[in-house]
């Protein structure tokens, strides 16, 4: 089941119903997020914030950004927690 479903200039965004993301498109500017910058032609599980549940996320013509919650626990800094904490007390005020 689906969340959300969002295009940007030539590449398309889902989201399923547990904040998981799967993109496709182009990506000559890294804009799917995947780490490289082939093209997509099936959808592709971003596995790169699979630790994420993405809440809301907006698009561009080459870019995508996401707001969501870490779902594992990892090791981080002071600095990193500190930008857990905000980010954690923007995604409960969606």
């Amino acid at each position: 089941m689906l969340q959300s479903v969002t295009v940007g200039g030539s590449f398309i965004v889902l989201v399923d119903k547990h904040g998981k993301a799967m993109v496709w498109g182009a990506n000559s500017n890294g804009e799917i997020g995947v780490g490289d910058l082939q093209i997509r032609s099936h959808p592709t599980i971003l596995d790169t914030i699979e630790d994420k549940k993405i809440f809301e996320i907006s698009v561009g013509s080459c870019f995508a950004f996401a707001i969501g919650k870490i779902t594992t626990r990892m090791e981080t800094s002071v600095f990193d927690e500190t930008l857990n904490k905000t980010a954690n007390s923007l995604a409960n005020q969606l």
